[in-house]
């Protein structure tokens, strides 16, 4: 873990981290433990659980709502790196693409500039109330820092390299506003149903300094992947289910991000993204469980073009966005008690094609605290 993600685990921990009075308020209110386990929340850890008092995969997101009258508050910080260059599902060398991939903004014929490794840092604080037994209001906040490494070539063709040169983004991204409501639950088995709204708060005209095959720098705006938000309000349903049986946990969810607006004010629109996963979990303790996870992802290209963001480099075309991506997870919770739990997830492509050309996955992981009261 870098010292990067350190500092933006800090600063969710900072937004998240509850009081030390309302953390000992809390475990001294036993009888409302008890109603908790009542309506199939485990009293001993206070928080919202599976049907059998098993917690989900801490990449897993509105699947649960919280007992009426209390909060769910949550901190979690990912970390995503691409460092392997795709056409499609085969991996080039930046200087095939120099060479080969063609540039929509021509002169030059071909692109100049290759990204070789990008790296998302977020952390992310939620917070979910209970309205009913079976309907929560939920809200989450993003901050999100992003750095690409490129490597330039010289003059107008060719593989020479001229040099390497890195750019950043940081801040607050698309804040989140919605609600989770649970539509059965029988036995084991539960089905929840989620919706939320994403506000376009996060940038969308961060700048950085790129190296031009002139071997001038210039300050250019930054290409699509390296915005903070995606400029429009979007919609993001969900359904999950969920069961198990003695220390065996399951679950499937989908999800999906589109686009409620035909372009942003710079004038495109990010695809729309569709999620399937699925997990399987294994309690071996009252406090510690292992889960391993498959996620489907599939995104669309961008839709039109913003007027500042062309030239010689990869991530300036529309059409090097989106990709289908399967990737396998293992994670583990831990549930120490009195309303809290800890999670963590680490993962690994499977298999992934992108449109065009562009990075894909090489990794992720995600660490994330939850707390009930």
């Amino acid at each position: 873990m870098t010292l990067k993600l350190l500092r933006t685990a800090a600063i969710a921990a900072l937004f998240a981290a509850p009081s030390h009075a309302t953390f000992a308020q809390h475990t001294n209110h036993g009888a409302k433990d008890h109603s908790a386990m009542q309506h199939g929340h485990d009293a001993k850890h206070g928080m919202a659980m599976d049907a059998h008092g098993h917690p989900l995969p801490i990449g897993v997101m509105g699947a649960r709502t919280p007992m009426k009258g209390r909060f769910m508050l949550g901190a979690r910080v990912m970390q995503m790196k691409m460092d392997e260059l795709l056409q499609g599902s085969n991996e080039i060398t930046p200087e095939t693409a120099a060479a080969s991939v063609a540039n929509p903004f021509a002169p030059p014929a071909t692109v100049r500039m290759v990204p070789t490794e990008m790296e998302t840092r977020m952390a992310m604080v939620s917070a979910m109330y209970g309205v009913t037994d079976t309907l929560g209001v939920m809200a989450m906040v993003p901050y999100i820092e992003r750095d690409m490494t490129m490597v330039t070539f010289s003059g107008m063709s060719g593989t020479t390299r001229r040099g390497e040169n890195s750019a950043s983004s940081s801040g607050i991204g698309d804040v989140k506003v919605g609600a989770a409501y649970t539509l059965y639950k029988e036995g084991m088995h539960r089905i929840t149903a989620a919706g939320a709204v994403s506000l376009p708060t996060g940038s969308i005209d961060e700048t950085g300094r790129m190296l031009m095959p002139t071997g001038m720098y210039m300050t250019r705006r930054l290409p699509y992947g390296m915005q903070l938000g995606s400029g429009t309000v979007d919609f993001l349903p969900g359904i999950t289910y969920s069961g198990a049986a003695g220390a065996i946990s399951w679950g499937a969810q989908y999800k999906a991000v589109l686009r409620m607006q035909s372009e942003n004010s710079e004038e495109y629109r990010l695809g729309n993204i569709h999620r399937v996963t699925g997990w399987v979990g294994y309690r071996f303790t009252d406090w510690f469980q292992a889960t391993a996870r498959i996620n489907a992802r599939t995104e669309g290209k961008i839709d039109g073009q913003d007027p500042n963001i062309s030239g010689a480099a990869i991530g300036a075309n529309p059409d090097n966005y989106g990709s289908d991506r399967i990737g396998g997870l293992l994670g583990f919770n831990i549930t120490p008690g009195n309303g809290v739990r800890i999670g963590a997830e680490a993962g690994l492509p499977l298999y992934e094609k992108v449109n065009g050309t562009r990075l894909g996955a090489s990794w992720s992981a995600r660490l994330g605290v939850t707390y009930m009261f």
